[in-house]
């Protein structure tokens, strides 16, 4: 399962119902999380995102955006500094953030941070000046964050089983979320290992997102870590939910060929992807693929939600990694040289009308 921080609470909690003068949320891509973007956008949080390196993970650039900004805002919004209740909120504990505050101190505006008590600088913790709130305390967390449990991509038929039961009340959406939580949550534990699930009518599909093998290394061995454990799992099942019986373990493969032997279609390794369908979150209407990668030299095929400047001059045409219009599409599929694209409308016209 994946614990996520629901941005709007999380902001309301620490607005406390004061006048926000501006709020800035700074993000990078790839991978381009349109929707996302604009969900939070709503929320009236202006939103900057940057490109993060393609030859590593550093975000560099929204350290140094989000200075730049903090200070502008700071000087900006001076002649509200001195009220008792304003005060600037970083929802950072990194270091980085000090010249930031630095600044707020001298137009004597209040400070207030928001992180992780693992997060955050020892230096901030200890200045009386700055008022800090952990949002991993017990008050914030419940209410400012929840847990994505469901698969929404292939289902990776080596490290996945199925469950059969009957008796649970499939017409109450609540319950459905109680018992595939406490599976998930269940398994988990048991496990040691990360588990999400698919939920299809009388049957559960349990999948260990988290590849067996990286680099090389084994992780874990499914049928001694997962498979052999199931009857831990059945038992807190049955514990849990006593109306719940005829409870059956099959692997994803035995799955498929029994219902292959009743003569039902049934795809070999892929349920619908839902990736492009809202979830029902407001903070995150789309759920982006779990998967564990390898880390690589270069990170290839990088997409971002921003347009490309070049336009139908762009030089990389159908593979650039910006967004293009679709008329501009269409030009780099009947223009395929570079320099031709580069000239686009740029020649001077010398005939009369």
């Amino acid at each position: 399962p994946r614990c996520r921080i629901e941005i709007g609470k999380l902001f309301n909690i620490a607005r406390k119902d004061r006048l926000v003068l501006q709020a800035r949320l700074y993000g990078s891509e790839p991978p381009a999380l349109d929707s996302v973007w604009g969900a939070i956008r709503k929320k009236d949080i202006e939103v900057s995102v940057s490109a993060r390196s393609s030859w590593n993970d550093r975000e560099k650039e929204i350290d140094t955006k989000l200075t730049a900004d903090a200070v502008d805002d700071i000087i900006t919004y001076k002649k509200y500094a001195s009220h008792s209740d304003s005060a600037v909120v970083i929802f950072s504990g990194d270091k980085d953030m000090s010249s930031t505050i630095r600044k707020a101190k001298q137009y004597k505006w209040n400070i207030e941070i928001w992180s992780f008590k693992k997060a955050i600088c020892n230096e901030f913790v200890q200045d009386k000046q700055i008022q800090t709130f952990f949002i991993d305390n017990d008050d914030y967390f419940e209410n400012v964050s929840f847990i994505v449990v469901e698969h929404r991509g292939r289902i990776p038929r080596d490290r996945s089983f199925v469950i059969r039961y009957s008796g649970l009340d499939t017409t109450k959406p609540k319950s459905i979320q109680t018992f595939t939580n406490s599976i998930v949550r269940w398994s988990s534990e048991i496990f040691r290992l990360p588990v999400m699930v698919r939920f299809n009518e009388s049957i559960i599909i349990l999948v260990v997102v988290c590849a067996q093998k990286r680099n090389e290394c084994v992780i874990y061995d499914f049928t001694k870590d997962v498979w052999s454990n199931c009857d831990r799992l059945q038992e807190k099942i049955r514990q849990g939910f006593p109306s719940v019986t005829e409870i059956e373990f099959l692997t994803y493969v035995q799955y498929i060929q029994a219902n292959v032997d009743l003569g039902c279609e049934v795809d070999d390794q892929n349920f619908p992807n839902d990736d492009e369908c809202p979830v029902g979150h407001p903070d995150y209407p789309v759920d982006e693929s779990f998967t564990t990668v390898l880390r690589k030299t270069r990170r290839s095929n990088q997409k971002f939600s921003t347009s490309c400047a070049f336009g139908f001059k762009c030089a990389n045409g159908t593979k650039c990694a910006r967004v293009h219009s679709h008329e501009e599409k269409e030009y780099f599929k009947t223009e395929s040289s570079p320099a031709r694209r580069y000239n686009y409308k740029t020649k001077l016209c010398y005939h009369n009308n």
